[in-house]
């Protein structure tokens, strides 16, 4: 079988709203990303030739999905991109399990070499649960806060990937974790709390910290390999680089 994770880049330089602004910003996380020494081995999509150019800049190989750096609309689905990547790989390059990693997913430690063996011992699809402000889980009145991050994402097999797509189909946004959060919640009957979701789809080596909505005792039994700085350490908080 083939497992791997997989980056993506899209989207155009242009600072006329908050979410096309993200493109500029990502340039300081590849550059973090290019002299990071302990980078899994990972594939990188792109789409747009200037987007591909600036990779190269940075010693990082990509697969040209599309010329179009906006293959969705830049601020009503911008994010629906990264299911697309995800799908290219899976469908396109044969991969049969994946984890897509945002360019500020951070590693501080190389990953163990059983890493796909604690993959499979949780669901068909994993992701840290985030605590958001407002509502994000929209279907479910029990909770919505509490709704999957995007940036640090695993599935097995090309369906639990296309039941994803067609959760956000249902109700396109700029986010895709809305669809991420129902097809999770699909899986297990329903919204079944924090503990089962722990259990069964909490991936393992990534931690969001203060953005995390498990409590902190619980979140620091994570093995904990890599950062996602959208979560920053809350106070009194260290990154615990794993022996």
């Amino acid at each position: 079988m083939k497992k791997g994770f997989v980056r993506g880049l899209w989207g155009v330089y242009d600072n006329s709203h908050r979410i096309l602004k993200r493109r500029a910003y990502t340039d300081q996380w590849l550059r973090r990303i290019s002299e990071n020494k302990y980078n899994p081995e990972f594939q990188t999509y792109v789409f747009g030739e200037e987007n591909q150019q600036c990779l190269k800049r940075y010693g990082i190989d990509s697969i040209l999905i599309d010329k179009n750096p906006a293959f969705f609309d830049g601020v009503t689905a911008c994010h629906r991109t990264k299911l697309e990547v995800m799908k290219y790989a899976m469908i396109e390059d044969g991969y049969d399990e994946v984890v897509f990693m945002d360019w500020d997913v951070i590693p501080y430690k190389k990953l163990p070499d059983d890493t796909w063996d604690h993959f499979a011992k949780k669901d068909i699809i994993q992701a840290c649960l985030q605590q958001y402000k407002n509502p994000r889980s929209w279907h479910r009145e029990n909770e919505p806060r509490k709704c999957p991050n995007g940036g640090f994402l695993y599935t097995r097999g090309e369906k639990p990937l296309l039941d994803i797509i067609k959760e956000w189909e249902k109700q396109p946004d700029m986010s895709m974790e809305p669809a991420l959060s129902k097809a999770i919640d699909n899986l297990s009957g329903g919204w079944q709390g924090r503990e089962y979701y722990w259990s069964h789809f909490e991936i393992d080596f990534c931690n969001l910290h203060r953005g995390s909505a498990h409590p902190k005792e619980i979140r620091q039994t994570k093995h904990e390999y890599m950062v996602h700085y959208q979560g920053q350490l809350a106070k009194g908080e260290k990154i615990r680089v794993e022996e």
